[in-house]
């Protein structure tokens, strides 16, 4: 039910003032931006409309109660435990909800282009990657196709998916904390089929999913404001010696919305520091790491994540201008992978820790 809104929680839209937005990839993430979308009750989003100078009301859309949120974190694809697999992205997504995952893109001037993801499975590389965002404008499409897999002796997992995407409409979206301007309408149609194969258990299953989604862009915000679905799925399942099981599900409605943004304008911080590093690196004890911070800063979040992308300790800590020395207790540290990230004002630092 999220595959589309995962697929496209790296596209975002530029415009100019007045004039009809245009889909480009003109704005690069910046390192170290946080957005949170908050599950909605599908019944309260009223009928989308699509069409030039459309205004879309949803100040009254409800969340769930006790979903959890999903959250979207850009970091640099190197400092990242499965960096070296996706040596072309030049973006990293680290995406949260009852899970964490690494989503790695590449971004050039023409064009996103997924490139796979990271889980505990190990990495997962799209060998035919799927096109994000092209330039586009009002009423335009494209068409794409991507295919994963993921092998082992006795695992095999393999997907492949079809999409077409078109530029429905652009406008006004109001939502409970505003209204945001030359907000644009992107809606894709999409079927994944997924194939899991066990051979020393005779096991095999393919599930196909199929998914219409509508989204909402503003210009300077890297993920959607809000994302509509509705997706429907078919499965076969094969034991060996056992005749074939086959479900299907009817179609289900998924909202996302991110209720936390209070305004369209992202003003560009003033750089948190030139330089950091851990020492001693690898660590067999407690570790320090050391900030050339630019000014000083009493608000700033130091955060240690592991490496499947959760967050294993977070605190706060202070910098002064100048060379900084941050004690980092092993404590219950396991050995392993680790990334060291300071947050302040949507930036980012991040190093690489490895506890021995």
């Amino acid at each position: 039910m999220r595959m589309a809104v995962l697929l496209f929680v790296s596209m975002f839209a530029s415009c100019a003032l007045f004039a009809q937005p245009v889909l480009n990839s003109e704005y690069f993430p910046k390192l170290g931006l946080i957005q949170t979308m908050t599950e909605i009750d599908p019944g309260s989003l009223p009928a989308i409309s699509v069409g030039a100078s459309q205004t879309w009301d949803f100040e009254d859309i409800v969340p769930l109660d006790g979903a959890p949120a999903t959250t979207f974190e850009y970091i640099d694809p190197v400092i990242t435990p499965y960096g070296e697999s996706f040596g072309d992205a030049n973006i990293c997504n680290l995406i949260t909800d009852t899970a964490s995952y690494f989503a790695y893109f590449k971004v050039d001037e023409n064009q996103w282009d997924y490139l796979g993801v990271g889980t505990d499975f190990g990495p997962i590389v799209f060998d035919d990657p799927m096109t994000m965002l092209k330039p586009m404008t009002f009423g335009a499409s494209f068409k794409d196709t991507a295919i994963s897999y993921l092998e082992f002796p006795d695992f095999g997992y393999y997907q492949f998916i079809t999409q077409q995407v078109w530029y429905r409409g652009y406008g006004t979206l109001k939502l409970p904390q505003g209204d945001f301007y030359q907000v644009i309408l992107v809606e894709s149609n999409q079927k994944e089929i997924d194939s899991l194969a066990i051979p020393s258990e005779g096991y095999y299953s393919i599930d196909t999913i199929v998914t219409t989604s509508w989204a909402w862009y503003k210009a300077g915000i890297t993920n959607p404001l809000g994302t509509y679905s509705l997706s429907s799925a078919r499965s076969k399942q094969s034991v060996a010696g056992q005749e074939p099981t086959y479900w299907e599900s009817s179609e289900e409605a998924d909202a996302q919305f991110d209720l936390s943004v209070v305004s369209a304008i992202v003003e560009k911080a003033q750089p948190l520091g030139a330089d950091m590093a851990v020492y001693p690196n690898p660590a067999s004890g407690d570790a320090w790491l050391s900030v050339e911070a630019l000014y000083n800063s009493s608000a700033v979040r130091l955060a240690i994540f592991d490496a499947t992308g959760k967050a294993v300790r977070q605190e706060s800590v202070s910098l002064t201008e100048g060379p900084n020395r941050i004690q980092l207790r092993k404590g219950n540290l396991q050995p392993g992978l680790y990334l060291v990230s300071l947050f302040l004002e949507g930036q980012q630092l991040s190093t690489r820790l490895i506890i021995e």
